[in-house]
Protein backbone atom coordinates (compact mmCIF):
# COMPACT_ATOMS: atom_id res chain seq x y z
CA UNK A 1 0.00 0.00 0.00
CA UNK A 2 1.44 3.27 -1.13
CA UNK A 3 1.07 6.12 2.05
CA UNK A 4 2.35 9.73 2.01
CA UNK A 5 2.71 11.33 5.19
CA UNK A 6 3.04 14.92 4.41
CA UNK A 7 3.84 16.80 8.11
CA UNK A 8 5.66 19.85 6.92
CA UNK A 9 4.17 23.34 5.78
CA UNK A 10 4.90 25.40 2.57
CA UNK A 11 6.31 28.28 3.59
CA UNK A 12 4.09 31.40 4.79
CA UNK A 13 1.82 28.63 4.49
CA UNK A 14 0.47 28.14 8.23
CA UNK A 15 -2.93 27.05 7.90
CA UNK A 16 -2.09 24.64 4.88
CA UNK A 17 0.83 23.07 7.40
CA UNK A 18 -1.42 22.67 10.38
CA UNK A 19 -3.95 20.70 7.91
CA UNK A 20 -1.47 18.72 6.55
CA UNK A 21 0.39 17.41 10.28
CA UNK A 22 -3.16 16.41 11.26
CA UNK A 23 -3.97 14.70 8.61
CA UNK A 24 -0.43 13.08 9.48
CA UNK A 25 -1.01 12.33 13.02
CA UNK A 26 -4.43 10.38 11.36
CA UNK A 27 -2.36 8.74 8.53
CA UNK A 28 -0.05 7.47 11.25
CA UNK A 29 -1.88 6.15 13.83
CA UNK A 30 -1.44 9.45 16.07
CA UNK A 31 1.87 9.88 15.60
CA UNK A 32 2.12 13.10 16.97
CA UNK A 33 3.02 16.45 14.81
CA UNK A 34 6.49 17.05 15.41
CA UNK A 35 7.15 20.51 17.48
CA UNK A 36 10.95 21.23 17.99
CA UNK A 37 12.07 21.69 21.37
CA UNK A 38 13.22 24.55 23.01
CA UNK A 39 16.29 26.21 22.99
CA UNK A 40 16.81 23.84 20.64
CA UNK A 41 14.89 25.65 17.50
CA UNK A 42 15.70 25.96 13.89
CA UNK A 43 18.07 23.47 11.15
CA UNK A 44 21.04 24.44 13.19
CA UNK A 45 20.07 23.95 16.86
CA UNK A 46 19.01 20.56 15.93
CA UNK A 47 21.61 19.13 14.11
CA UNK A 48 24.08 20.64 16.52
CA UNK A 49 22.76 19.14 19.82
CA UNK A 50 24.07 16.13 19.00
CA UNK A 51 27.56 17.11 19.54
CA UNK A 52 26.76 19.58 22.43
CA UNK A 53 24.67 16.85 24.55
CA UNK A 54 26.25 13.77 24.14
CA UNK A 55 23.83 11.72 25.66
CA UNK A 56 24.09 8.38 27.73
CA UNK A 57 26.22 5.35 26.72
CA UNK A 58 24.24 2.09 26.05
CA UNK A 59 25.91 -0.23 28.37
CA UNK A 60 24.40 -3.75 29.41
CA UNK A 61 25.08 -7.34 30.17
CA UNK A 62 22.32 -8.36 27.66
CA UNK A 63 25.39 -6.64 25.15
CA UNK A 64 27.54 -8.63 22.90
CA UNK A 65 29.65 -8.39 20.18
CA UNK A 66 29.32 -9.81 16.55
CA UNK A 67 31.50 -10.14 14.17
CA UNK A 68 30.46 -10.68 10.21
CA UNK A 69 33.69 -11.59 7.68
CA UNK A 70 33.09 -9.99 4.07
CA UNK A 71 33.74 -11.52 0.59
CA UNK A 72 36.99 -9.50 0.39
CA UNK A 73 37.84 -11.02 4.09
CA UNK A 74 37.41 -7.85 5.60
CA UNK A 75 35.66 -7.83 8.71
CA UNK A 76 32.47 -5.71 10.02
CA UNK A 77 31.56 -5.76 13.88
CA UNK A 78 28.40 -4.47 15.67
CA UNK A 79 26.79 -4.23 19.20
CA UNK A 80 23.91 -6.45 20.19
CA UNK A 81 21.63 -5.41 22.49
CA UNK A 82 18.68 -6.77 24.25
CA UNK A 83 16.06 -5.63 26.26
CA UNK A 84 15.60 -6.16 29.85
CA UNK A 85 11.59 -6.86 28.95
CA UNK A 86 11.94 -8.99 25.65
CA UNK A 87 9.04 -9.04 23.43
CA UNK A 88 8.90 -12.83 21.96
CA UNK A 89 7.13 -11.31 18.54
CA UNK A 90 9.52 -8.37 18.08
CA UNK A 91 11.45 -7.85 14.95
CA UNK A 92 15.58 -7.23 15.58
CA UNK A 93 16.58 -3.51 14.68
CA UNK A 94 19.26 -2.80 12.45
CA UNK A 95 20.59 0.23 13.26
CA UNK A 96 23.19 2.01 10.49
CA UNK A 97 25.13 5.15 11.49
CA UNK A 98 26.20 8.23 8.46
CA UNK A 99 29.20 9.31 7.83
CA UNK A 100 31.90 9.33 9.99
CA UNK A 101 29.72 7.62 12.74
CA UNK A 102 30.04 4.69 14.50
CA UNK A 103 28.32 2.08 17.05
CA UNK A 104 28.22 4.93 19.60
CA UNK A 105 27.23 7.54 17.61
CA UNK A 106 24.47 9.30 19.58
CA UNK A 107 21.32 9.19 17.37
CA UNK A 108 22.23 5.28 16.89
CA UNK A 109 22.48 5.45 20.94
CA UNK A 110 19.14 6.97 21.14
CA UNK A 111 17.82 4.72 18.58
CA UNK A 112 18.83 1.81 20.28
CA UNK A 113 17.63 2.90 23.44
CA UNK A 114 14.27 3.27 22.42
CA UNK A 115 13.86 0.36 20.24
CA UNK A 116 15.40 -1.65 23.33
CA UNK A 117 12.64 -0.16 25.56
CA UNK A 118 9.86 -1.51 22.88
CA UNK A 119 11.21 -5.23 24.00
CA UNK A 120 12.95 -5.27 20.53
CA UNK A 121 16.94 -6.33 20.06
CA UNK A 122 18.95 -3.38 18.42
CA UNK A 123 22.06 -4.38 16.16
CA UNK A 124 24.46 -1.01 16.39
CA UNK A 125 26.37 -1.86 12.63
CA UNK A 126 29.86 -0.28 12.35
CA UNK A 127 30.18 -0.08 8.61
CA UNK A 128 33.54 -1.09 6.76
CA UNK A 129 36.35 0.64 7.91
CA UNK A 130 34.46 2.43 10.33
CA UNK A 131 34.79 2.38 14.32
CA UNK A 132 35.82 -0.95 15.80
CA UNK A 133 35.82 -2.60 12.00
CA UNK A 134 38.32 -0.21 11.00
CA UNK A 135 41.23 -2.51 12.11
CA UNK A 136 39.84 -5.13 10.43
CA UNK A 137 38.91 -3.57 6.88
CA UNK A 138 41.19 -3.18 4.21
CA UNK A 139 38.33 -0.96 2.50
CA UNK A 140 35.51 1.27 3.27
CA UNK A 141 32.13 2.22 2.99
CA UNK A 142 30.61 4.60 0.69
CA UNK A 143 27.22 5.52 -0.43
CA UNK A 144 27.23 2.72 -3.00
CA UNK A 145 28.06 0.18 -0.83
CA UNK A 146 24.75 -1.59 0.14
CA UNK A 147 25.76 -4.64 -0.80
CA UNK A 148 27.41 -4.88 2.32
CA UNK A 149 24.39 -4.64 4.31
CA UNK A 150 23.27 -7.72 2.42
CA UNK A 151 26.09 -9.55 3.14
CA UNK A 152 25.27 -8.89 6.96
CA UNK A 153 21.90 -9.69 6.74
CA UNK A 154 22.87 -13.04 4.89
CA UNK A 155 25.54 -13.75 8.10
CA UNK A 156 23.07 -12.84 10.97
CA UNK A 157 22.81 -16.27 13.11
CA UNK A 158 18.99 -17.71 12.73
CA UNK A 159 17.52 -16.99 16.56
CA UNK A 160 18.08 -12.74 15.22
CA UNK A 161 16.00 -13.07 12.27
CA UNK A 162 12.90 -15.76 13.45
CA UNK A 163 11.07 -12.64 13.70
CA UNK A 164 12.03 -10.42 10.87
CA UNK A 165 14.77 -7.53 10.80
CA UNK A 166 14.16 -3.75 10.07
CA UNK A 167 16.63 -1.91 8.75
CA UNK A 168 17.17 2.16 10.29
CA UNK A 169 19.84 3.95 8.64
CA UNK A 170 20.38 7.03 9.34
CA UNK A 171 21.41 9.95 6.65
CA UNK A 172 24.37 8.19 4.77
CA UNK A 173 23.75 4.99 6.36
CA UNK A 174 20.01 5.68 5.48
CA UNK A 175 20.92 5.84 1.56
CA UNK A 176 22.92 2.66 1.98
CA UNK A 177 19.50 1.38 3.08
CA UNK A 178 17.39 3.04 0.45
CA UNK A 179 20.09 1.42 -2.21
CA UNK A 180 19.74 -2.33 -0.58
CA UNK A 181 15.97 -2.38 -0.67
CA UNK A 182 16.10 -0.86 -4.17
CA UNK A 183 18.76 -2.18 -5.61
CA UNK A 184 18.43 -5.88 -4.42
CA UNK A 185 15.93 -8.67 -3.81
CA UNK A 186 15.27 -8.48 -0.34
CA UNK A 187 15.54 -11.55 2.09
CA UNK A 188 11.94 -12.55 3.12
CA UNK A 189 13.05 -11.82 6.79
CA UNK A 190 13.43 -7.89 6.00
CA UNK A 191 10.40 -6.47 6.98
CA UNK A 192 10.68 -3.16 6.20
CA UNK A 193 13.13 -0.26 6.32
CA UNK A 194 13.72 3.48 7.10
CA UNK A 195 15.80 6.19 5.92
CA UNK A 196 16.36 9.34 8.14
CA UNK A 197 17.71 12.83 6.74
CA UNK A 198 19.39 10.70 4.33
CA UNK A 199 20.31 12.75 0.77
CA UNK A 200 18.42 10.86 -1.74
CA UNK A 201 20.20 13.67 -4.90
CA UNK A 202 24.31 13.34 -3.65
CA UNK A 203 25.10 16.20 -6.35
CA UNK A 204 22.60 17.85 -4.66
CA UNK A 205 23.68 17.56 -1.07
CA UNK A 206 27.16 18.00 -1.44
CA UNK A 207 26.69 21.23 -2.89
CA UNK A 208 24.27 22.36 -0.27
CA UNK A 209 27.40 21.16 2.03
CA UNK A 210 29.81 23.93 0.00
CA UNK A 211 27.48 26.67 0.87
CA UNK A 212 29.11 29.54 2.01
CA UNK A 213 26.18 29.26 5.64
CA UNK A 214 27.57 25.84 5.66
CA UNK A 215 31.45 26.11 5.62
CA UNK A 216 31.86 25.10 9.52
CA UNK A 217 29.55 22.01 8.46
CA UNK A 218 31.71 21.49 5.93
CA UNK A 219 34.98 21.43 7.15
CA UNK A 220 33.72 19.82 9.94
CA UNK A 221 32.94 16.80 8.00
CA UNK A 222 35.75 16.74 5.95
CA UNK A 223 38.10 16.50 9.05
CA UNK A 224 36.76 13.66 9.99
CA UNK A 225 36.62 12.19 6.61
CA UNK A 226 39.86 12.88 6.68
CA UNK A 227 40.54 11.41 9.93
CA UNK A 228 38.97 8.44 9.52
CA UNK A 229 40.58 7.67 5.88
CA UNK A 230 44.14 8.19 7.32
CA UNK A 231 43.59 5.87 9.97
CA UNK A 232 43.12 2.69 7.54
CA UNK A 233 45.48 0.94 5.40
CA UNK A 234 46.79 3.60 3.56
CA UNK A 235 50.84 2.75 3.64
CA UNK A 236 50.89 1.95 -0.01
CA UNK A 237 49.36 4.57 -1.40
CA UNK A 238 51.51 7.93 -0.36
CA UNK A 239 49.62 9.64 -3.86
CA UNK A 240 46.26 9.07 -2.04
CA UNK A 241 47.60 10.39 1.20
CA UNK A 242 48.63 13.67 0.17
CA UNK A 243 45.21 14.00 -2.23
CA UNK A 244 42.97 13.37 1.23
CA UNK A 245 45.27 15.78 3.29
CA UNK A 246 45.15 18.59 0.28
CA UNK A 247 41.22 18.05 -0.58
CA UNK A 248 39.44 21.69 0.86
CA UNK A 249 35.84 20.53 0.38
CA UNK A 250 33.96 17.13 0.50
CA UNK A 251 33.52 17.26 -3.08
CA UNK A 252 37.32 17.37 -3.62
CA UNK A 253 37.89 14.63 -1.50
CA UNK A 254 35.43 12.05 -3.09
CA UNK A 255 36.94 13.27 -5.88
CA UNK A 256 40.33 12.82 -5.55
CA UNK A 257 39.95 9.67 -2.54
CA UNK A 258 36.51 7.83 -2.45
CA UNK A 259 35.65 7.68 -6.20
CA UNK A 260 39.06 6.18 -7.16
CA UNK A 261 39.36 4.10 -4.55
CA UNK A 262 36.02 2.05 -5.28
CA UNK A 263 35.85 2.15 -9.00
CA UNK A 264 34.26 5.58 -9.82
CA UNK A 265 35.49 7.81 -12.58
CA UNK A 266 35.00 10.94 -10.53
CA UNK A 267 33.02 12.49 -7.74
CA UNK A 268 30.31 13.20 -9.88
CA UNK A 269 30.28 9.82 -11.66
CA UNK A 270 30.02 8.77 -7.85
CA UNK A 271 27.33 10.72 -7.08
CA UNK A 272 25.21 10.02 -9.79
CA UNK A 273 26.06 5.80 -9.52
CA UNK A 274 25.46 5.81 -5.74
CA UNK A 275 22.40 7.93 -5.56
CA UNK A 276 19.45 6.08 -4.06
CA UNK A 277 16.86 8.57 -5.11
CA UNK A 278 16.36 6.21 -8.38
CA UNK A 279 16.11 3.48 -6.50
CA UNK A 280 13.25 4.39 -4.27
CA UNK A 281 10.40 4.06 -6.52
CA UNK A 282 11.63 0.39 -7.15
CA UNK A 283 11.90 -0.26 -3.22
CA UNK A 284 10.55 -3.88 -2.89
CA UNK A 285 10.14 -3.72 1.31
CA UNK A 286 7.87 -1.16 2.98
CA UNK A 287 10.53 1.94 3.38
CA UNK A 288 9.68 5.06 5.51
CA UNK A 289 11.47 8.44 4.41
CA UNK A 290 11.79 10.98 7.19
CA UNK A 291 13.23 14.22 6.46
CA UNK A 292 13.15 18.07 7.84
CA UNK A 293 12.30 20.78 6.05
CA UNK A 294 15.21 22.75 7.96
CA UNK A 295 18.12 20.51 6.73
CA UNK A 296 21.02 22.64 6.38
CA UNK A 297 23.06 19.69 5.31
CA UNK A 298 19.93 18.38 2.50
CA UNK A 299 17.55 19.84 0.58
CA UNK A 300 14.13 18.73 1.04
CA UNK A 301 13.39 19.12 -3.38
CA UNK A 302 13.42 14.91 -3.78
CA UNK A 303 11.53 13.77 -0.75
CA UNK A 304 8.55 16.68 -1.41
CA UNK A 305 8.92 15.03 -5.00
CA UNK A 306 8.50 11.65 -3.43
CA UNK A 307 5.58 12.87 -0.99
CA UNK A 308 3.88 14.28 -4.22
CA UNK A 309 3.71 10.89 -5.66
CA UNK A 310 4.31 8.41 -3.97
CA UNK A 311 5.64 4.73 -4.98
CA UNK A 312 4.60 1.80 -3.45
CA UNK A 313 5.57 0.23 -0.29
CA UNK A 314 6.97 4.23 0.47
CA UNK A 315 6.04 6.32 2.85
CA UNK A 316 7.28 9.65 2.89
CA UNK A 317 7.12 12.27 6.24
CA UNK A 318 8.42 16.02 5.76
CA UNK A 319 8.50 17.84 8.79
CA UNK A 320 8.54 21.17 10.33
CA UNK A 321 12.04 22.00 11.64
CA UNK A 322 14.38 18.84 12.92
CA UNK A 323 17.32 19.56 11.66
CA UNK A 324 19.57 17.11 10.26
CA UNK A 325 19.37 13.71 12.26
CA UNK A 326 17.87 16.07 14.96
CA UNK A 327 13.97 15.83 15.30
CA UNK A 328 14.55 17.01 19.17
CA UNK A 329 10.61 17.42 20.21
CA UNK A 330 8.89 19.11 22.82
CA UNK A 331 7.89 16.71 25.26
CA UNK A 332 9.29 14.07 24.11
CA UNK A 333 11.65 10.96 25.59
CA UNK A 334 13.49 10.69 22.40
CA UNK A 335 13.75 12.12 19.46
CA UNK A 336 10.95 12.11 16.95
CA UNK A 337 12.11 10.12 14.09
CA UNK A 338 12.19 7.48 16.46
CA UNK A 339 8.81 7.86 17.64
CA UNK A 340 7.92 7.50 13.53
CA UNK A 341 10.39 4.57 12.83
CA UNK A 342 8.03 3.01 16.01
CA UNK A 343 4.33 3.70 14.80
CA UNK A 344 5.57 2.60 10.80
CA UNK A 345 7.09 -0.91 12.56
CA UNK A 346 4.20 -1.17 14.13
CA UNK A 347 1.53 -0.95 11.29
CA UNK A 348 3.65 -2.71 8.51
CA UNK A 349 4.62 -5.93 11.46
CA UNK A 350 0.47 -5.71 11.96
CA UNK A 351 0.20 -6.10 7.76
CA UNK A 352 2.40 -8.51 7.51
CA UNK A 353 0.66 -10.55 10.39
CA UNK A 354 -2.76 -10.55 7.83
CA UNK A 355 -0.81 -10.10 4.44
CA UNK A 356 -2.08 -13.70 3.46
CA UNK A 357 -5.86 -12.63 3.94
CA UNK A 358 -5.45 -9.57 1.73
CA UNK A 359 -3.36 -11.93 -1.31
CA UNK A 360 -6.57 -14.28 -0.91
CA UNK A 361 -8.86 -11.71 -1.21
CA UNK A 362 -6.86 -9.67 -4.16
CA UNK A 363 -6.83 -13.47 -5.72
CA UNK A 364 -10.75 -13.73 -5.64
Amino acid sequence: MSRTIEGAAQAGAAQAGAAQEAAACAGAGQLPPFRERAPWRGGDLQTLRNQILRGRAVTSERSRRLWFEMANGDRLTGVLDAPERPDPAAPLVLLVHGLTGHEDSVYLREGARWHLSRGRRTLRLNLRGSGPSRPFCRESYHAGRASDLREVFEALPGDLTDQGVFAVGFSLGGVLVANWVGRFEPPAALIGAAAISSPLDLHEAALRLAAPRNRVYQAYVLKEMRAEFLAGSVEDAPDMRAAAEAAETIMAFDDAVIAPMNGFRDALDYYERAAPGPWVPRARVPLLVVHADNDPWIPDRVHRALAADPPPHVSVLVTRGGGHVGFHGRGLATPWCNLAVDRFLQEEAGRRAVRPVETSSRAG
